[in-house]
């Protein structure tokens, strides 16, 4: 599956929330790490979030996952068409990813 969010402006904060689900029911997500990369198209990093640096948090009971990218990390982003994942680490090492997201970022008007 393919996800393509809102468009969003680059020097702004980026906020996203996904809930990690297993046929729709919420899968607990206690004890576990994220992190979410945007790339470019050739796979160059331009944006990275993290459970280790508290830009995403984990509600584990609900399996919902909030990620939010500062405006001091989107401002050196360009305007373009991006793709990006959450990478979830569950305590016994299983690693998960979601599925595919489209961000198209747009260039912020007012500085």
């Amino acid at each position: 599956m393919h996800i393509k969010l809102p468009p969003v402006k680059n020097g702004d904060t980026w906020s996203y929330s996904f809930v990690w689900s297993n046929n729709n029911n919420p899968i607990d997500l206690s004890g576990c790490t994220a992190k979410m990369q945007v790339r470019d198209r050739t796979g160059t990093l331009m944006a990275t979030a993290s459970s280790a640096n508290s830009e995403i948090t984990i509600n584990g009971p609900t399996g919902t996952v909030n990620v939010a990218f500062p405006a001091a990390t989107t401002a050196t982003v360009p305007a373009g068409t991006y793709h990006s994942d959450v990478q979830v680490t569950f305590p016994d090492g299983t690693v998960q990813s979601s599925s595919t997201v489209t961000i198209v970022v747009e260039e912020g008007i007012t500085q």
